[in-house]
């Protein structure tokens, strides 16, 4: 289950390579970053397990794939082995399918929010993971090298839909919500922009940082909001609810920085906007009309901007993303009797299973491309 851009051509690949079978693999687009031309050069080239999800949530076409996947296990007597990005399949086998679990090997997680999904299912059913999980997700080198990338992917593409609308984000009041790995890059590349920039994150050590790169620091979600001409979203989480969508200014964008829609609840926001009012802006996203008669503008219609323009970051600068997710596959298959299940970290010192080493391989290599 991944972003179905050019570089996942890669990545299959790989497993192609080293002795996967086509007929094996199951493949599941996620929605608002699946490119057709990906999709149809999968097809072309003899992939037939292919799910296109349009809308979320999607948990009944993962269902439906995963039982196709147990089915084929029972009668090749393969295991199955999850590779994801934003928590679908796993909590789905804890839920639902945990009968199952013996045929699985583990699963690999490329986001946190697929983390947090993970974790949130163990905590709400009071059970243990029933697989290994190796946590790509919050590793050192994606820590390191993709964040930045991220950062400049969505600053590039806020540039691009803002100046659609005959706007700069040179002078213009921006409102960030969350500083972490992410966030703290795209602060400081709208700081250089020439915007003012100020910041909300619930941990003081990460404000205490942003005000030192002379963004101003505000206590609560709704100072953060009045009078920003631009609001961005990088928390990965859903914080923007009844009280604070009010406090929207007229003719503000919206911009979501994360894995997933989020940022706002949309289920408070669509009980705020007036009926009728959607209208689309076509290569910018949607704009609506609050109860209140204020105007906002999603960009991207709330999806993940950096998905929006094109690929988000070219293939060559992420590839060390996609060799740490097969080499993660690899890994799990070759310690299959081995692993604990539960979350594995990457980055423990011990470095029991070489996935520290392994980490600074894969980027002594990328930087040796690069």
């Amino acid at each position: 289950i991944q972003h179905l851009l050019s570089d996942f051509i890669h990545l299959v690949n790989a497993f192609l390579n080293n002795g996967a079978n086509k007929d094996h693999i199951f493949i599941i687009g996620i929605p608002y970053s699946t490119k057709d031309k990906t999709v149809k050069f999968l097809k072309l080239t003899g992939f037939s397990n292919i799910k296109i999800p349009t809308n979320y949530p999607f948990d009944d076409i993962v269902k439906e794939t995963l039982k196709e996947a147990i089915d084929l296990s029972h009668k090749t007597s393969k295991k199955i082995l999850i590779v994801e990005d934003g928590g679908y399949a796993t909590p789905l086998l804890h839920k639902e399918l945990i009968d199952y679990k013996e045929i699985f090997i583990g699963a690999v997680e490329q986001t946190a929010n697929g983390i947090w999904r993970d974790q949130k299912i163990k905590e709400e059913m009071g059970i243990d993971f029933c697989i290994p999980i190796v946590n790509v997700a919050e590793s050192e080198i994606k820590d390191r090298l993709e964040s930045p990338l991220i950062g400049k992917a969505v600053c590039r593409n806020i540039e691009l839909l803002i100046g659609r609308e005959y706007y700069e984000v040179e002078g213009k009041k921006i409102g960030l919500m969350g500083v972490g790995r992410t966030g703290s890059h795209i602060a400081r590349l709208l700081l250089a922009f020439g915007a003012t920039v100020k910041c909300f994150d619930t941990k003081s050590k990460r404000r205490r940082k942003m005000k030192k790169y002379g963004c101003t620091i505000v206590q609560n979600n709704k100072e953060l909001i009045i009078d920003s001409d631009i609001i961005i979203d990088a928390t990965g989480g859903t914080w923007c609810n009844e009280d604070e969508i009010l406090q929207f200014k007229h003719n503000c964008f919206f911009i979501n920085a994360s894995s997933k829609r989020m940022g706002i609840n949309y289920e408070k926001f669509n009980s705020l906007i007036q009926a009728d009012s959607r209208v689309n802006r076509p290569g910018i996203g949607v704009r609506y009309t609050l109860l209140n008669d204020r105007k906002i503008t999603l960009i991207a219609d709330g999806y993940p901007i950096n998905f929006f323009m094109g690929e988000s970051v070219p293939d060559r600068a992420i590839a060390f993303i996609l060799a740490l997710l097969y080499k993660s596959a690899e890994f799990l298959k070759s310690y299959k009797d081995k692993l604990p299940n539960g979350i594995i970290d990457m980055n423990n010192k011990k470095d029991k299973f070489g996935l520290k080493m392994l980490q600074k391989e894969i980027e002594k290599i990328h930087k040796n491309l690069s």
